[in-house]
């Protein structure tokens, strides 16, 4: 059959097939084909659309999903990739419109209700989400992954009764759902009438198959057995599932330790005193550090003041760092010039570019806070570019920071994580930077908040923080924990709880095992390990 003589249905499914393959090349040359024949054939220009996605032309990507909008204006599956791409490429604004058109809309089909449950959460429309989800499942009850994901909803919505239930559902319709049984073992406290500790054992052995499901029921594992008080063996378990995690990662460590040495040398306190033009905008409160120390309870209790709302973990600006490199300096900069080159970008511009693109974000308050963590990176470029924004660093005891994120399993991010030494040099390498970001960043824009600190006396340093962004106190803060607001960081289910100490000290049962992270900490200098 000739391409001229195919129909427009039977190149699509072939253009779908090259995708599935990974064959984007192949698949740009039948798209432009499929367009060229048949112009008008709404399907063919959003497949167009999924391919100049997949190779990475956001631009085209949008034209297209608009083409064949044009053709058929209601379709709810082009929608929903519209809302997608344009949430991807920094267009909040422009993807709520389009995605709230589709919410409390019948759908043609379950599939349709989990992706736009999916691409709502995104949003962070997430009762919307749960709704869609509940949509989906009442067509197709069966589907283990509906029920996951609405589980996942419920967690973020602070249900976890719900969530649990709803993890439960999952893996009675499918057993292999590994990342059920991590979420499940999460969600609370285990005790020893209440665990999962010898179902998931049993589960070990048919998921040594496939290396992701056995690494996520090793720290599931690990976080019951560490609940029961089970140390020696949570360890054993938790540094298997570290262990397969990294054999799986491709990561090279002294890429971001030379990325942190490049940023002190280029960020000096030189550069500090040239650059006097800048973004005059008050709104933002950054939250950073390193992950698991804190950044998320601040952020309730912040979030619970009446002049404050949060706006979650946002890229924004890193995204827009990258993007003012590129226009002054070309889209192929080296990554080993890159810090360089951001040191003399036009900082008022950025600023500004920040602002716009968060100003769908701040909830029509005041004060929003962003609370990225590794915007620890940028905390001398953020004042910079907004010398007005307060940024606040949340520190814990190295040991007990580093034991936190190193029992965590990430969903992509922090690749350091999975060997205690790549972690200690890493540790290392982020104390160094913070202590010069505090020699060049005035006090009156960057403070520190330890969260031994915050948990053993929390009114007293909220009341801290709150007056370092000028505002008063308010009682409501310190009920963080009633907000039923979203969490969609690792502490989700954590935060539902008033504050405690039970984390500060728990590194201290693997003080053996530790040892190897406590050796290059003081060899690089790193205090307050005892």
């Amino acid at each position: 059959m000739s391409l001229n003589s195919a129909t427009a249905q039977d190149i699509t499914r072939r253009i779908w097939k090259l995708l599935e393959a990974s064959q984007t090349k192949q698949a740009v040359e039948l798209c432009q084909e499929l367009n060229r024949i048949h112009p008008d054939y709404a399907d063919g220009w959003h497949v167009a659309s999924q391919v100049a996605e997949r190779a990475r032309l956001p631009g085209k990507s949008l034209e297209f999903i608009q083409r064949a909008l044009d053709l058929d204006a209601n379709n709810s599956g082009y929608l929903i990739h519209q809302a997608t791409l344009l949430q991807r490429t920094g267009k909040v604004e422009e993807g709520l419109a389009v995605v709230r058109k589709l919410v409390g809309r019948t759908l043609e089909s379950a599939a349709a209700y989990n992706i736009l449950g999916s691409t709502l959460a995104h949003f962070d429309l997430h009762e919307e989400a749960l709704a869609a989800f509940d949509s989906a499942i009442a067509l197709s009850p069966t589907r283990p992954h509906y029920h996951f994901n609405r589980a996942a909803e419920l967690r973020f919505l602070g249900r976890l009764k719900d969530a649990e239930a709803a993890c439960n559902s999952s893996i009675k319709l499918n057993p292999q759902h590994h990342e059920a049984y991590l979420m499940r073992s999460d969600l609370r406290t285990q005790d020893a009438e209440n665990n999962h500790v010898a179902e998931l054992k049993s589960q070990l052995p048919t998921a040594a198959k496939e290396w992701r499901g056995h690494a996520q029921l090793h720290y599931a594992l690990a976080k019951e057995l560490e609940d029961l008080g089970e140390y020696r063996e949570s360890f054993e378990y938790r540094s298997r599932g570290a262990k397969l995690r990294r054999a799986h990662t491709v990561y090279q460590p002294e890429n971001d330790l030379v990325t942190m040495a490049a940023i002190t040398k280029a960020f000096d306190s030189e550069i500090f005193t040239k650059i006097n033009s800048s973004c005059d905008n008050s709104s933002p409160v950054f939250i950073l550090g390193l992950p698991r120390t804190g950044t998320t309870l601040l952020e309730r209790i912040l979030n619970s003041h009446s002049q404050i709302h949060s706006a979650g973990e946002l890229n924004v600006f890193a995204r827009e760092l990258v993007g003012q490199v590129r226009s002054k300096f070309g889209a192929a900069v080296p990554r080993d010039r890159f810090v360089e080159l951001s040191s003399q970008i036009d900082f008022t511009e950025l600023g500004e570019a920040y602002i716009r693109g968060t100003a769908a974000l701040t909830g029509g308050c005041p004060h929003f806070i962003d609370k990225l963590p590794l915007n620890y990176l940028y905390a001398g470029l953020i004042h910079l570019a907004l010398p007005n924004a307060r940024i606040i660093h949340l520190r814990r005891h190295p040991m007990a920071a580093c034991y936190a994120i190193y029992k965590q399993l990430f969903q992509g991010a922090y690749p350091f994580s999975y060997s205690l030494e790549e972690m200690g040099h890493y540790y290392v390498a982020y104390s160094q930077l913070m202590d010069h970001w505090r020699q060049v960043i005035p006090a009156v824009a960057m403070t520190e908040i330890h969260y031994e600190d915050l948990v053993m006396q929390t009114e007293a340093e909220a009341r801290r923080i709150l007056d370092f962004c000028g505002l008063q106190w308010e009682e409501q803060c310190l009920s963080f924990y009633r907000q039923k607001s979203a969490s969609t960081t690792a502490s989700a289910a954590q935060i539902r709880q008033p504050p405690h100490t039970r984390s500060v000290d728990q590194w201290r049962h693997y003080e053996e095992q530790l040892q190897p992270l406590k050796a290059i900490l003081l060899a690089g200098g790193i205090q307050e390990l005892e």
